[in-house]
């Protein structure tokens, strides 16, 4: 099975470095690595989500981590961000918490995370986009846009700032 942070591991430790197309663009391995930590976080906080998982959710933004969803809701503090998401209203998925339609049919949402696009801007630093779509037992269940500034911290990635807004009113 193809496992590319491997790849890029081996690469790092063999000296190689990598080249994109003719333009020969020099992409230091460390980006690479980055990129994917990066995505492995926003998926993470997804699957989390499938399961309410709210601390560990939580747990994924630094410690002053800013969280901001719409309707002006805003969360400092991992501490503030568990209370944000406990205090989601149930037709609100974009959270993590499981709505009151997927409790009644069928008992499960599933996150989905498309079009994640990551720019590192450091070793240190980065931002991504991505869309997100629920589905539940009932069917679908909401779309959004997410929005993210990123540190690297001695935990790994973390959330610095999160924003979500959904395409069209819930509920």
């Amino acid at each position: 099975m193809y496992d590319p942070l491997l790849w890029v591991r081996e690469r790092r430790e063999q000296g190689r470095i990598l080249h994109r197309g003719t333009e020969r663009y020099a992409v230091q391995l460390w980006e690479l690595e980055a990129k994917l930590d990066v995505e492995d976080l926003i998926k993470r906080y997804a699957c989390l989500g499938d399961r309410a998982k709210l601390a560990e959710m939580a747990a994924l933004f630094t410690a002053d981590g800013v969280f901001e969803t719409a309707g002006g809701r805003r969360a400092q503090g991992r501490e503030g961000v568990l209370k944000l998401l406990e205090g989601t209203p149930n037709e609100d998925t974009s959270a993590g918490r499981p709505t009151a339609a997927a409790s009644s049919a069928g008992g499960f949402v599933r996150h989905n995370m498309t079009n994640i696009l990551v720019t590192i801007e450091g070793p240190e630093r980065a931002t991504a986009s991505s869309y997100l779509f629920t589905i539940n037992g009932g069917g679908f269940g909401a779309s959004g846009r997410y929005r993210d500034r990123l540190m690297k911290t001695p935990e790994g990635w973390r959330f610095e700032y999160r924003s979500y807004r959904p395409d069209a009113p819930t509920g």
